[in-house]
């Protein structure tokens, strides 16, 4: 696939008619969207690389077949939640409805039906699910901070989203790059795509207006324009940002939607000095999948990660005299933006009300030069990998506490045995999950 798309094949090309078409045209039936797309076919037959090689190169994803059939409805029937999810993070549409009215999640087997809308709800390493312009988003962080009277960008750095630069959004985007240009001599602004901009796939660092023009008009998609930190807090004069971990589950006994927060976050940093004279992603972007491909990565920590208890050393031994504190001044503030997420889109995340949906999000934070925690991303499917011992420590002991507030109260007699922690659960099992946010509390609303 990937040989025939770089020789330039029609990546949204048709297959040949079938003897059912070609039936239908002979008796004088309309011929309308005849034959499979090659992401049809690949969702259809649970290949999950080269629906990410067709997504990338811009396969349309809400194509449908002679039957109103989506490849969203292909990947549901073969049961394929790897396809399933990387389709909606695309933009896949779930109320999409075949000739028989039925909908994408009748063709989920039984045995893995998902809530679709929860992953719609945050989009993969994308702050479009943040933002309250994206079609269908509502009650996001936006409109939420909005609604209480509350500024959203001393939150949530200042983003735009777009398709090109015909679109009012740019407009108004251009406004604020010549006033913040003006006032503060600050030009860089981050370019994201709306979709698949995980491991930082696509994401430009801009520093002028015809830069963003040119590369909005390049492609035909949704781009997230969102103002760089240029003041960012540093660590040996390299820029970091913070991954923290927040569960949300689905009780069924009570129908509550109750959201936590995990106290083992951790650092990424980069593995070059910080400037802003340069637009290179090895200075600006913390993705691992970016900084691995640099020659100084774990050259100065262990795979570019550092613990809360080490950065806290740090701002002991390099910012004593500014009395800063991880657990006294940076985690309730994280804490803090992840409740309020998870209060925006509380009412979106599980409309069906199915029973036993649980999910591990991953936040991410920048942290300014005044010790500011901003929000900048949100994923679905956090990076796992036990890449130090920290790493191998943290994680699974995350995920199997994870399991405890949502799979072993569906499965009490498989239940492992709760391993040591500082934390008592209602039910007195072993666990460091903090509740921050129940559906059915009194001041869940406010």
């Amino acid at each position: 696939v990937q040989t025939c798309l770089a020789a330039g094949a029609d990546v949204n090309v048709r297959q040949p008619l079938k003897l059912c078409t070609l039936d239908r045209f002979q008796k004088g039936e309309p011929l309308r969207n005849c034959g499979l797309t090659p992401l049809m076919i690949s969702a259809r037959g649970g290949h999950a690389r080269c629906v990410a090689a067709l997504l990338k190169e811009g396969a349309l994803v809400n194509e449908v077949d002679e039957d109103s059939v989506t490849a969203l409805h292909f990947a549901a029937a073969s049961g394929d939640l790897e396809i399933f999810q990387s389709l909606i993070v695309a933009g896949a549409r779930t109320d999409a409805v075949n000739e028989e009215c039925e909908g994408v999640l009748d063709y989920l087997p039984q045995a893995v039906r998902i809530d679709a809308h929860l992953l719609k709800q945050f989009e993969e390493d994308s702050v479009e699910a943040l933002v309250s312009q994206m079609p269908g988003k509502e009650k996001t962080m936006m409109a939420y901070y909005t609604s209480h009277g509350r500024d959203p960008f001393a939150a949530l750095p200042l983003t735009f989203v777009m398709r090109n630069s015909s679109d009012p959004e740019f407009a108004l985007w251009q406004r604020a790059f010549g006033e913040i240009g003006d006032a503060k001599g600050q030009r860089l602004w981050l370019l994201k795509p709306g979709q698949n901009a995980n491991r930082g796939n696509g994401i430009k660092v801009c520093d002028s207006e015809e830069e963003v023009r040119k590369h909005l008009d390049s492609k035909e998609r949704l781009f997230v324009v969102q103002k760089y930190m240029e003041l960012p807090m540093l660590v040996h004069k390299r820029k970091f940002d913070i991954r923290a971990y927040c569960l949300v589950t689905q009780d069924p006994a009570d129908g509550a939607l109750r959201a936590y927060w995990y106290p083992g976050a951790y650092l990424r940093t980069t593995s070059v000095e910080y400037s802003t004279k340069t637009k290179d992603k090895m200075v600006h972007l913390n993705n691992d999948a970016v900084q691995k491909t640099g020659e100084d990565y774990g050259k100065f920590e262990s795979a570019n990660k550092l613990s809360l208890t080490e950065f806290q050393k740090y701002l002991d031994e390099n910012h004593a005299k500014d009395g800063l504190s991880v657990q006294g001044m940076l985690v309730p503030q994280m804490r803090s933006l992840v409740a309020d997420a998870i209060k925006a889109a509380a009412q979106k995340l599980n409309p069906r009300n199915l029973e036993h949906c649980f999910e591990v999000f991953g936040f991410d934070f920048m942290v300014d030069a005044g010790f500011r925690a901003w929000v900048i991303e949100v994923n679905t499917n956090p990076c796992l990998e036990l890449c130090t011992s920290y790493m191998s420590s943290l994680i699974p002991k995350m995920l199997d506490e994870a399991f405890q507030l949502s799979l072993d109260v569906i499965f009490p007699q498989g239940a492992a045995p709760p391993r040591a922690s500082s934390r008592r659960g209602d039910e007195g099992v072993s666990n460091s999950w903090e509740l921050i946010y129940c559906s059915t509390a009194p001041d869940a609303k406010e």
